[in-house]
């Protein structure tokens, strides 16, 4: 059940959620012609904020939606920090995200307006570490020749399609292929597993999203001298593997136990070591 009662930030002010209101016509809601980033706010400090601005703004300019200055990089991290004082969750790890849309109300083929309508949220971080169960999904992932993976769109039928799979097979989430049959992500993050000492993740080829986690993982594990394989693989690939974990900027790294019929050891003490490490990491680099 989805929670009331927190402040938003909508275009400049801040209101309830409930007076944070889009048209029925707009853009966003009939098309979901937008952007977003969601990412994570440790007592009052973030991770990678400047990449998630960066991409946020690279995603803008790639769907033609130009920015003010209410979203220029110091501007937003002032309306984070005001919404997250304003709802007390300065003290806690809250999730933030930043969404942005079209205005205007045109419709298919007819000229586009191109400035921005803006939304920020903070919410608590749930702390789920429980092992995930997934399956494979029958839903492939779009190629990122039909649509570009390195920015977070809003669109999502894609991924939640994949997601209502999972929910009608009793699962927690879903591992997506792309059309050729190789491993892609799963519909809310990158996938990474360790075998044999080795760390394996698909290729950005693969079409997933170009996750800022997925990229901070493989810096952080290569620069504490651990192989980290970016390649083609399919789901037998899988099989064997020591730990199978997935990681976002809000569950960071979180372990998978099934994926379809193979199951894997959660308790691989190798793989908590490495997302303790990472984590420290993570604590250390938050601005």
């Amino acid at each position: 059940m989805i929670q009331h009662g927190y402040k938003v930030w909508f275009n400049g002010a801040v209101v309830t959620e409930t007076e944070a209101r889009v048209s029925a016509s707009s853009r966003a809601a009939m098309y979901g012609d937008g952007c977003f980033e969601t990412l994570l706010a440790a007592s009052g400090k973030f991770v990678c904020w400047q990449e998630h601005i960066d991409r946020l703004h690279a995603g803008m300019e790639y769907l033609g939606i130009q920015g003010n200055s209410s979203l220029e990089p110091a501007a937003l991290k002032k309306s984070v920090v005001r919404l997250l004082e304003i709802n007390r969750l300065e003290s806690i790890d809250s999730r933030v995200r930043i969404q942005v849309w079209r205005s205007g109300i045109s419709g298919m083929g007819e000229p586009l307006e191109h400035e921005a309508t803006a939304h920020i949220s903070v919410k608590p971080a749930m702390a789920d570490r429980e092992p995930l169960r997934l399956i494979v999904a029958k839903t492939r992932r779009v190629p990122a020749a039909a649509l570009d993976t390195r920015y977070k769109l809003s669109n999502y039928l894609n991924y939640i399609i994949a997601g209502q799979e999972a929910i009608a097979k009793d699962a927690d989430d879903a591992l997506m292929l792309t059309v050729s049959g190789k491993v892609s992500e799963s519909s809310v993050a990158n996938i990474f597993w360790l075998k044999n000492g080795v760390v394996y993740t698909p290729s950005l080829q693969c079409d997933p999203l170009h996750g800022i986690t997925r990229m901070l993982t493989i810096r952080h594990l290569r620069s504490n001298g651990r192989d980290v394989v970016e390649g083609e693989f399919i789901p037998s690939d899988l099989e064997g593997a020591d730990a199978v974990w997935v990681c976002n900027s809000v569950r960071i790294w979180q372990p998978v136990s099934y994926i379809g019929k193979m199951d894997f050891t959660v308790s691989a003490a190798e793989f908590r070591s490495m997302r303790d490490k990472f984590i420290t990491y993570l604590d250390s680099i938050k601005t």
